[in-house]
């Protein structure tokens, strides 16, 4: 069995921009906006799943809203999108996943498909 490293793998230091995803790499991102999580992938091929996309109407129980109340989880999740999909395309999703359908899961899919294929038209 071979063990594969890569050089420029390194840990993220709190506070450093994150890295763009660079082709054949897996990159998965965590989002968190105190109403809820999703997490986006970006595959090493280029295509992208955002897998569930929560907005909690009273919020995630003792989390303080992130980056903060102005925008709602849907648009602070496709912001999000935008700045870290690959470069080598316009950003969009590819596909969404979601794990069940509570409301603390997908309640700002909507919101971010909308918001992302308005990216994709205009970018």
């Amino acid at each position: 069995m071979a063990l594969l490293a890569s050089n420029n793998a390194r840990a993220q230091q709190v506070g450093e921009p994150l890295a763009r995803w660079t082709a054949g790499t897996l990159d998965i991102h965590h989002i968190n906006t105190g109403k809820g999580n999703a997490k986006f992938f970006v595959l090493p091929d280029a295509t992208t799943l955002l897998v569930d996309a929560a907005a909690a109407g009273g919020g995630a129980h003792n989390t303080a809203l992130q980056p903060d109340g102005s925008r709602t989880p849907g648009e602070w999740i496709a912001r999000y999108i935008a700045a870290m999909a690959p470069a080598v395309r316009k950003p969009s999703l590819d596909s969404a996943h979601l794990t069940h359908l509570h409301g603390d899961h997908m309640n700002a899919f909507a919101d971010v498909a909308e918001r992302t294929i308005a990216t994709t038209v205009t970018a």
